[in-house]
């Protein structure tokens, strides 16, 4: 049967609990669960015909989307996470795949990979599409179709008890930074980097770790002085009552810069549809809906575009 609903929020919030993800109180992890609590049943998402009619044959004959989920074995709280009870990532990524799913009247089927072999997985036919925390820029747009469907920011996360404070590239010079390999802010920090040199001021120490959980154990062991992560993440991260990391800054990114988008293979017909599917959703409320279960209803954008204008 197609899947035409999402989670709900009864099950949502349980999961958050088991997970150990619900914070007691006044943070941002209380607001999560309390949006996914009173979100009144869950955001429903019912076939849209004028769009599902838009969707390739293809997909339509397959009856199914196969997303690729590129967050690995991370836990990305509240971008896409599991419990330890269960393995089903519950989020913001999951629920935008629902979205698409549902008002294209198709079953979603979901499956985890490396960031890298998403990529490598829709360019050889076992993806359809892409719904990750992949930022848009030039030269993905060259190589893939993107269509935008949130904006993204960048944190600093530290130690609790570090006392740096990071407003711009000097003051990570002579600065160990983690970084996860193949994403935009590793190029980003790879700027500033080039920045700091170019002043003749001590490098940047750009240190790549594969899984979050990398980056963590660095950051607390000393290995590094900081890490360059998701804003969301290390938002929700730092507000948890026994929290061990701060956020010591974000990384400036104008808002052509700030995209992130679902990708699909250049010329599959995907794009402009799931356009068509976020729009309809803004539309009517239900896109705004899914921001603000997880809290993240700063991060919409206003309209949903194929291959937008991009600064980087």
């Amino acid at each position: 049967m197609p899947r035409t609903g999402l989670r709900s929020t009864l099950g949502i919030t349980a999961l958050l609990a088991s997970a150990g993800l619900i914070a007691a109180c006044g943070s941002s992890a209380g607001d999560v669960a309390a949006a996914a609590d009173t979100a009144s049943g869950g955001v429903q998402v019912e076939k849209v015909d004028s769009i599902a009619s838009q969707v390739p044959q293809q997909y339509r004959d397959a009856g199914q989307l196969v997303f690729g989920q590129g967050t690995g074995q991370s836990q990305y709280p509240p971008i896409a996470f599991s419990s330890v009870d269960d393995p089903t990532l519950i989020g913001l990524l999951p629920d935008i795949e629902d979205l698409i799913a549902g008002t294209f009247g198709l079953e979603k089927v979901d499956k985890k990979d490396s960031f890298e072999g998403a990529f490598l997985g829709l360019e050889s036919g076992k993806y359809d599409i892409l719904v990750s925390q992949i930022d848009i820029n030039k030269d993905r747009e060259e190589k893939y179709d993107m269509s935008s469907f949130a904006v993204n920011k960048y944190a600093f996360l530290t130690e609790k008890g570090s006392d740096l404070t990071v407003d711009g590239p000097e003051d990570l010079a002579g600065k160990t930074v983690a970084i996860k390999p193949g994403t935009a802010q590793a190029g980003l920090l790879d700027q500033w980097n080039a920045e700091v040199t170019g002043k003749g001021l001590e490098p940047i120490d750009i240190k790549g770790y594969g899984e979050t959980s990398s980056s963590y154990l660095a950051l607390k062991s000393g290995k590094v002085d900081a890490y360059l992560t998701i804003g969301a993440v290390a938002d929700y991260r730092a507000a948890q009552d026994d929290a061990d990391v701060r956020v010591a800054g974000y990384f400036p990114l104008p808002k052509e810069d700030s995209l992130i988008g679902i990708v699909t293979k250049k010329g599959s017909g995907l794009a402009q549809p799931v356009c068509d599917a976020i729009n309809h959703a803004i539309d009517s409320g239900q896109y705004q809906q899914i921001l603000d279960r997880w809290h993240l209803g700063n991060y919409a954008v206003d309209r949903c575009e194929v291959n937008p204008p991009t600064g980087h």
